[in-house]
């Protein structure tokens, strides 16, 4: 029976042009008009989506640890052959390990990496704050004497444990891969620093010239700290990631904004049924409350499937547009289509519930247009972070992230916030859909 109810209502949706058309043709048109005209100034201006900004926690205090370091090496080495000239010239090489300076200026201010990231020096607080409204790429928190621990690593026998803290925002992956390489880079030549320094150590116990040895500490100090400035990083169009042009933008925003549509015309043709009485005579054939909602909902994510991957085939084929890997890409279309089918389960029982179909005439007049505007089908949303918060939480939205991270090169295990918000939203609205439908049973 349910067989014959999902036959039922496919040749039905398909004998619809003017839902066709909408679904399908407009949708195409405003890809293309959109993608050529408005896309242009988006390649123009590759600041909406490919700058990302780094919060730099710094607990230490660099004077502090130097002069802490001074009082250190004047009381453990006062007595030694170390000369006035060795303890100067450490002294001197120490005032210039600022870490802050360097991060700023050296490595984060460089020429290539300042085009694609830009950094807020922030109290812990606020900066785990904005990371967790997506508000940063990364985090990086310098620990507390982090200069006096690691000059003292580098200048006498002893070896401390020093690890500065990079916290990533998991929906930007890449950013929070570029900058934990820029610290490792960091931080091994500091480590080496500190291996070359020990391995000088045990060759001057062994041979017996351990005074001597004291007198390269400084050399080896000043050839360390003058590397820490030297990290870089080579980006190249966001390194491995794909750059995304206006059209492929459009692609998606267009069709995850008329794949909603999909949800409304469902729930219309479900009250027609009603409307005409054919919803009383399937009752009477004993077709349950759940085969109809059930029939109801695997059309529309028949349809919406479709729909999806007519729209990329014809944006692949006109305009050249790689959507990502095959697969991740078959996944994420299919539970987008889910979700749309939940959304239709929903309306088509509400207009059940309510005895019209105002509530799927708002939907289709209305909301999709906010979900449009929120979610970024329109124009893009990475700029503006009110939006870019809401937006997130809307099916259209969370879409359009999923896809264009795929453009980007990301993989399937970079979109699973946006694969589980979009199952949730098919269960929630699945069930509300089912409790409804029951509870309104008088009203049918």
């Amino acid at each position: 029976m349910l067989l014959n109810l999902i036959g039922k209502d496919l040749k039905r949706a398909l004998r619809d042009r003017k839902a066709m058309m909408i679904t399908l043709i407009m949708p195409t048109v405003l890809i293309t008009i959109l993608g050529f005209s408005v896309g242009r100034f988006l390649d123009n201006d590759r600041e909406w989506m490919d700058h990302s900004t780094v919060g730099i926690v710094n607990l230490d205090n660099s004077q502090e640890g130097i002069e802490k370091l001074i009082d250190t090496i004047t009381e453990l080495w006062g007595d030694t052959p170390l000369s006035v000239e060795d303890i100067n010239k450490i002294k001197k090489d120490m005032g210039n390990f600022n870490i802050e300076k360097i991060l700023l200026e050296d490595i984060f201010g460089s020429q290539h990496l300042s085009k694609v990231l830009s950094y807020r020096l922030l109290e812990e607080k606020e900066a785990l704050g904005l990371l967790g409204n997506k508000e940063l790429s990364a985090v990086i928190i310098i620990p507390k004497d982090f200069t006096y621990y690691t000059v003292m690593s580098l200048t006498s026998p002893f070896t401390y444990k020093q690890e500065i803290q990079v916290i990533k925002n998991k929906d930007d992956g890449f950013t929070g891969r570029i900058v934990e390489e820029i610290m490792t880079g960091f931080t091994n030549i500091l480590s080496s620093g500190i291996v070359a320094k020990s391995s000088l150590f045990e060759v001057g116990a062994e041979m017996g010239v351990g005074d001597q040895i004291y007198g390269e500490i400084g050399v080896l100090l000043e050839k360390t700290l003058a590397q820490t400035s030297n990290v870089e990083i080579k980006i190249e169009n966001r390194a491995t990631m794909n750059t995304i042009k206006g059209m492929q933008y459009y692609s998606v925003g267009q069709a995850m904004m008329f794949v909603l549509y999909i949800a409304g015309y469902g729930a219309k043709y479900a009250f027609d049924e009603k409307r005409f009485y054919t919803y009383e005579r399937l009752r009477i054939s004993n077709v349950t409350k759940s085969d109809i909602l059930l029939s109801r909902g695997i059309i529309t994510f028949l349809i919406a499937f479709m729909q999806i991957y007519i729209l990329i085939l014809y944006s692949s084929l006109l305009f050249r547009i790689t959507w990502g890997e095959p697969l991740a890409v078959l996944i994420l279309t299919t539970v987008m289509a889910l979700a749309v089918s939940g959304i239709s389960i929903f309306l088509t029982a509400m207009n059940y519930t309510v005895g019209n179909m105002k509530i799927s005439n708002l939907f289709d007049n209305i909301i999709i247009m906010i979900f449009a505007a929120l979610g970024g089908s329109f124009i893009p949303v990475k700029g503006i972070p009110f939006l870019q918060k809401i937006g997130a939480f809307t099916p259209n939205g969370a879409a359009i992230n999923g896809y264009i991270k795929l453009m980007q090169g990301y993989g399937l295990g970079d979109i699973g916030d946006t694969l589980t918000l979009l199952i949730s939203i098919f269960i929630i609205f699945s069930v509300l859909g089912m409790v409804l439908l029951r509870r309104g049973e008088a009203a049918l």
